[in-house]
Protein backbone atom coordinates (compact mmCIF):
# COMPACT_ATOMS: atom_id res chain seq x y z
CA UNK A 1 0.00 0.00 0.00
CA UNK A 2 1.19 3.49 -0.90
CA UNK A 3 -0.37 5.75 1.71
CA UNK A 4 -4.08 5.69 0.82
CA UNK A 5 -3.77 3.90 -2.55
CA UNK A 6 -5.55 0.62 -3.16
CA UNK A 7 -5.18 -1.44 -6.31
CA UNK A 8 -7.83 -3.38 -8.17
CA UNK A 9 -8.26 -5.22 -11.44
CA UNK A 10 -11.56 -5.34 -13.30
CA UNK A 11 -12.62 -7.81 -15.95
CA UNK A 12 -14.12 -6.83 -19.30
CA UNK A 13 -17.60 -7.41 -17.87
CA UNK A 14 -16.80 -4.64 -15.34
CA UNK A 15 -16.66 -6.92 -12.31
CA UNK A 16 -13.95 -6.63 -9.71
CA UNK A 17 -11.52 -9.52 -9.92
CA UNK A 18 -10.91 -10.76 -6.38
CA UNK A 19 -7.69 -12.28 -5.17
CA UNK A 20 -5.36 -9.87 -6.92
CA UNK A 21 -1.87 -9.90 -5.48
CA UNK A 22 -1.48 -6.22 -4.61
CA UNK A 23 2.25 -6.79 -4.06
CA UNK A 24 2.67 -6.90 -7.84
CA UNK A 25 0.99 -3.51 -8.19
CA UNK A 26 2.94 -2.10 -5.27
CA UNK A 27 6.24 -3.20 -6.84
CA UNK A 28 5.67 -0.73 -9.70
CA UNK A 29 3.96 2.03 -7.75
CA UNK A 30 6.11 2.14 -4.59
CA UNK A 31 9.26 3.50 -6.30
CA UNK A 32 7.12 6.41 -7.50
CA UNK A 33 5.42 7.13 -4.17
CA UNK A 34 6.93 10.61 -4.06
CA UNK A 35 5.38 11.52 -7.44
CA UNK A 36 1.87 12.92 -7.32
CA UNK A 37 0.14 11.96 -10.54
CA UNK A 38 -3.10 13.35 -9.15
CA UNK A 39 -1.55 16.80 -8.95
CA UNK A 40 -0.24 16.48 -12.50
CA UNK A 41 -3.63 15.33 -13.79
CA UNK A 42 -5.33 18.26 -12.08
CA UNK A 43 -2.94 20.54 -13.93
CA UNK A 44 -3.81 18.81 -17.20
CA UNK A 45 -7.51 19.22 -16.49
CA UNK A 46 -6.86 22.91 -15.83
CA UNK A 47 -5.04 23.12 -19.16
CA UNK A 48 -8.22 21.95 -20.84
CA UNK A 49 -10.03 24.91 -19.34
CA UNK A 50 -7.27 27.32 -20.35
CA UNK A 51 -7.33 26.01 -23.92
CA UNK A 52 -11.12 26.38 -23.96
CA UNK A 53 -11.66 22.77 -25.02
CA UNK A 54 -14.04 22.12 -22.14
CA UNK A 55 -13.73 19.62 -19.34
CA UNK A 56 -11.18 16.93 -20.12
CA UNK A 57 -12.45 13.38 -19.85
CA UNK A 58 -9.34 11.50 -20.93
CA UNK A 59 -5.58 11.91 -21.29
CA UNK A 60 -3.40 9.63 -23.41
CA UNK A 61 0.31 9.16 -22.70
CA UNK A 62 1.98 7.38 -25.58
CA UNK A 63 5.41 5.94 -24.95
CA UNK A 64 7.87 3.75 -26.77
CA UNK A 65 6.67 0.50 -25.18
CA UNK A 66 3.12 1.20 -24.08
CA UNK A 67 0.29 3.67 -24.04
CA UNK A 68 -1.38 4.76 -20.80
CA UNK A 69 -4.98 5.90 -20.99
CA UNK A 70 -6.19 8.00 -18.08
CA UNK A 71 -9.93 8.62 -17.72
CA UNK A 72 -11.33 10.99 -15.12
CA UNK A 73 -14.25 9.28 -13.36
CA UNK A 74 -14.98 12.09 -10.90
CA UNK A 75 -13.40 15.27 -9.63
CA UNK A 76 -11.37 13.17 -7.18
CA UNK A 77 -10.68 9.91 -9.01
CA UNK A 78 -9.22 8.67 -12.25
CA UNK A 79 -8.60 5.26 -13.77
CA UNK A 80 -5.39 4.48 -15.64
CA UNK A 81 -5.10 1.65 -18.12
CA UNK A 82 -1.71 0.56 -19.46
CA UNK A 83 -1.89 -0.84 -22.99
CA UNK A 84 1.04 -2.61 -24.69
CA UNK A 85 2.06 -1.09 -28.03
CA UNK A 86 0.91 -4.17 -29.94
CA UNK A 87 -2.63 -4.00 -28.47
CA UNK A 88 -5.54 -1.96 -29.76
CA UNK A 89 -5.71 1.36 -27.94
CA UNK A 90 -9.03 2.07 -29.66
CA UNK A 91 -10.65 -0.96 -28.06
CA UNK A 92 -9.01 -0.19 -24.71
CA UNK A 93 -10.25 3.41 -24.90
CA UNK A 94 -13.78 2.17 -25.67
CA UNK A 95 -13.77 -0.32 -22.79
CA UNK A 96 -12.48 2.33 -20.40
CA UNK A 97 -15.14 4.83 -21.54
CA UNK A 98 -17.90 2.22 -21.10
CA UNK A 99 -16.65 1.11 -17.67
CA UNK A 100 -16.00 4.61 -16.26
CA UNK A 101 -19.61 5.38 -15.16
CA UNK A 102 -19.85 2.08 -13.27
CA UNK A 103 -16.48 2.67 -11.61
CA UNK A 104 -17.57 6.19 -10.62
CA UNK A 105 -20.74 4.81 -9.02
CA UNK A 106 -18.66 2.31 -7.02
CA UNK A 107 -16.47 5.10 -5.65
Amino acid sequence: RNENWNYAIFSLDKTHRPGVNQAECLACHKPLDNVSYTFTLKQLAGAGDAMEVGVLSEVTLEGEHETTLVRFVSSQYFVALRVPREASTGRARFQLRVAAPDIAREL
